[in-house]
């Protein structure tokens, strides 16, 4: 509040959910927080010529193995499924202090068949395009960059509903919305999702670009620039 006094000092954030979350944690009635998007430029990837198996689901996660990515409800999630279905698989993507401990979890469910944890990938662009669907349980984001690399290759996403993360999907076509609070409520969402075969399919990814287009470098920039002007 002493900074914003000065007319020369604005607030910066990454997402709309994010302004209006700091402007009530400050009680900014004015000066409120700008918005400056995170730059993410879709490339053209190489297609997977190969078709998906229809035996087998294969359910992703990329993130840090840190509290506030809710990584223990991923794993209770797959627990749920793969107790109804063994097609699914689930893979998990990174590294950190919680590995230990979700390793634990997974062999107290008895998960190791259908649970890989694979570590960090040098190519984790080709391991999303491998993924039927791609997940995030986080508890609190920004704008997650994960989400954007997911839809780049087509593949579509289910996260829960914080902070930026609505605001980087194109909504209940490449991405969809859980609470990451109620595991039956989210379960039932997530059931009627994978029960639709055309839900496990390769997303149009000019069509996603074009939606998500305040994310390119160019407009991000010129944003950039009518900020400091």
């Amino acid at each position: 509040k002493f900074l914003l006094s000065n007319k020369n000092v604005f607030l910066v954030n990454n997402s709309k959910k994010g302004t209006e979350e700091y402007s009530a944690w400050l009680k900014l009635k004015k000066n409120k927080p700008k918005i400056t998007f995170n730059i993410f430029d879709f490339k053209k990837i190489k297609k997977i010529k190969d078709k998906r198996d229809s035996e087998k689901v294969t359910i992703g996660m990329v993130s840090r193995l840190a509290p506030e990515k809710n990584i223990e409800y991923f794993i209770e999630i797959a627990n749920r499924l793969i107790n109804e279905d063994k097609k699914y698989h689930f893979k998990l993507y990174g590294e950190g202090y919680l590995k230990r401990s979700l390793i634990n979890k997974i062999e107290r469910f008895n998960l190791k068949k259908n649970f890989t944890l694979m570590g960090v990938k040098k190519d984790i662009i080709s391991e999303m395009q491998k993924m039927d669907v791609c997940f995030l349980t986080s508890k609190y984001e920004g704008t997650p960059n994960v989400l954007l690399e997911a839809q780049s290759v087509g593949t579509p996403v289910i996260t829960t509903d914080v902070g930026g993360t609505s605001e980087c999907i194109v909504k209940n076509y490449s991405g969809y919305l859980i609470n990451g609070k109620n595991l039956d409520e989210d379960l039932i969402k997530i059931k009627k999702l994978l029960k639709n075969e055309n839900f496990l399919k390769k997303r149009n990814v000019s069509f996603i670009k074009n939606k998500l287009k305040k994310f390119s470098s160019k407009e991000v920039i010129n944003k950039i620039i009518l900020l400091y002007a």
